[in-house]
This record gives C-alpha cells, sequence and structure tokens, in this order.
C-alpha cells in the first residue's frame, strides 16, 4: 500500500458491521490488517488469514467491541486494553477468541468479560498499558483440534456438506 502509517489508514480488512466472515484473505504492509471497529457488536469471523510487513497489530481497535473471532490468522494481535490511544480508544473487544494463531499476541480480560487465546503460537506479550489481567490462555505453544472452531461450530449446526466448499 501506499499512504502515510497513521490513524485511520491501512486497515486492510475493516469490519463495522456484525454477521461479518472475512475468509482466505492476505494483507500486506497493513497498519491493522484484520481489524474490528468500535461499539461493534459480533459475530464476526476472520478466517485463515496471513499479514505480513505489519506496522501495528490486527486487533479489535477501541470502544468495546465485542464477540470475534481470529480463527487461524497469522498476525502480530492485540486484544487489550487501548487506554488513550488514539482517540482515547479505551478497552478494545471483548469475548474475543483467537484461535490457533500465530505471532505476537496481548491478550487481556476486560472487566465483566473475558478474552481468549487458545492454541497460540507466538510471543506472548504484554499490553501497551500494564498490569492488566490476562485473558484466559489454553494450549499456548501448540494448536488444538478441531483445525478451526468456526468451521467445526459450523458443521455441528449444518453438517459435513455445508464445510465442504469452505474449508
Amino acid at each position: 500500500m501506499v499512504s502515510q502509517i497513521t490513524g485511520s489508514r491501512r486497515y486492510c480488512f475493516n469490519i463495522d458491521g456484525q454477521q461479518n466472515l472475512v475468509q482466505r484473505c492476505e494483507a500486506d504492509t497493513g497498519r491493522h490488517s484484520f481489524v474490528v471497529g468500535g461499539h461493534v457488536r459480533g459475530p464476526n469471523v476472520f478466517l485463515f488469514g496471513k499479514a505480513t510487513t505489519n506496522y501495528a497489530t490486527s486487533e479489535p481497535h477501541h470502544r468495546w467491541s465485542t464477540g470475534g473471532l481470529y480463527d487461524n490468522i497469522v498476525a502480530p494481535m492485540a486484544i487489550q486494553d487501548r487506554q488513550y490511544m488514539g482517540s482515547g480508544h479505551g478497552w478494545a473487544g471483548a469475548n474475543y477468541v483467537a484461535w490457533n494463531c500465530e505471532g505476537p499476541l496481548v491478550c487481556q480480560r476486560p472487566p465483566t468479560a473475558q478474552n481468549w487465546a487458545i492454541g497460540q503460537i507466538g510471543e506472548k506479550q504484554p499490553g501497551a498499558f500494564a498490569p492488566r489481567p490476562d485473558g484466559y490462555w489454553e494450549s499456548y505453544g501448540r494448536h488444538v483440534l478441531p483445525k478451526s472452531l468456526f468451521l467445526q461450530q459450523l458443521r455441528d449446526r449444518l453438517g459435513d456438506s455445508a464445510v465442504k466448499n469452505i474449508s
């Protein structure tokens, strides 16, 4: 991409609504490659994506978005309190899951909610504003089964035939 590397630019895949699926996408030279905006209610899913040459993290970006799934995403990510960053972003996301992702990750627990990092491979990082409690981490350093949480839930709901063309 060609632009200034600053606020509101280089958001490669930016969700500002609900019930979105971003699948098998790649981003290069993004600032926030896989990002969810503020006050967004899920569910929203990023599935089988990759970001290279990153200038910032993929993340729920600001003001308490809820219900997101990062499923098999390869990118630096942060689910955290962003406090006074940007325009006063505060807690960026609640009830987010990073499932079988790879890359550096911040996963913090916001008040009254939870965030999960399950099957994460990559550096576990502290948030920008410490101390904040960690989110729930399970199987850190090794992927888990099922390979994709989204596809397993879809299979459970609609059967194997519904998943054949997606996976």
